[in-house]
């Protein structure tokens, strides 16, 4: 069996991508205050529970898309690339069938919070595969001592 994304992984960036999303518009509407409209960052607590609500139908399309992915062993960037385009396309979607006039605004953050996200998650499993192997080493090296 190759290195595949786990279901950890998809969770972890559904998850990760509702949480950035609002302190990102924030941090954009701060950047720049005439290129987006703060209405995420002001009202967070209600933007986090409709963004909950609203991915659910996105994060099972992300999920079928994983059982479907392991079944035919595409590799782990493959996966990764696949699941990250299926979630931007699925807040696309989303902001399209539901706020249109907050579309560019929901879009462009929540685009920006998957990436990060991504990211995030990738960096993390980085460290911990070196914290791992790090370790492992030290704990050969007290055995053969």
């Amino acid at each position: 069996m190759k290195n595949q994304v786990t279901i950890i992984y998809v969770l972890n960036l559904w998850l990760l991508t509702i949480l950035i999303g609002p302190p990102i518009n924030g941090i954009m509407n701060y950047i720049a205050p005439n290129m987006v409209d703060p209405v995420l960052y002001y009202f967070m607590a209600v933007a986090l529970a409709f963004s909950f609500i609203f991915s659910i139908p996105t994060l099972l399309l992300i999920v079928v898309t994983y059982r479907v992915l392991l079944y035919y062993e595409l590799g782990m960037w493959y996966e990764k690339i696949i699941i990250l385009m299926l979630t931007i396309s699925g807040v696309i979607s989303t902001s399209v069938l539901l706020v249109p006039e907050y579309q560019p605004t929901i879009v462009l953050t929540y685009s920006i919070a998957a990436l990060i996200s991504a990211m995030l998650i990738e960096m993390t499993d980085r460290i911990k595969n070196k914290l791992r192997r790090h370790s492992l080493m030290v704990t050969f090296w007290v055995l053969k001592k």
